[in-house]
């Protein structure tokens, strides 16, 4: 298996068609926006799940990647993710 980096493209991220369809709709476009994304942020996304979000993670542990911003933090203010329009004031 081949291992995906933080440059590396979404497509190249090995998800489910769910998560994937959900990723880019939100405008992420390469691993790393991913990676910068809290999981409050992904939950605020509409249409996405727990079962999904887990999904997700366990894809990025299994590429021995993690989220930077999983911790107890607040959630940051963003503009947008990646080149799509999407912000957690969308939803």
């Amino acid at each position: 298996m081949k291992l995906v980096r933080a440059y590396s493209r979404i497509e190249e991220l090995p998800v489910n068609t769910r998560a994937y369809n959900m990723l880019k709709r939100i405008g992420v476009s390469h691993v790393g926006d991913l990676l910068s994304l809290s999981r409050e942020e992904l939950m605020r996304v509409p249409n996405i799940g727990p079962g999904t979000i887990d999904h997700i993670a366990r894809v990025i542990d299994e590429q021995g990647l993690w989220f930077a911003n999983w911790l107890s933090q607040p959630v940051v203010e963003r503009e947008n993710i990646g080149r799509g329009s999407w912000s957690r004031d969308d939803v």
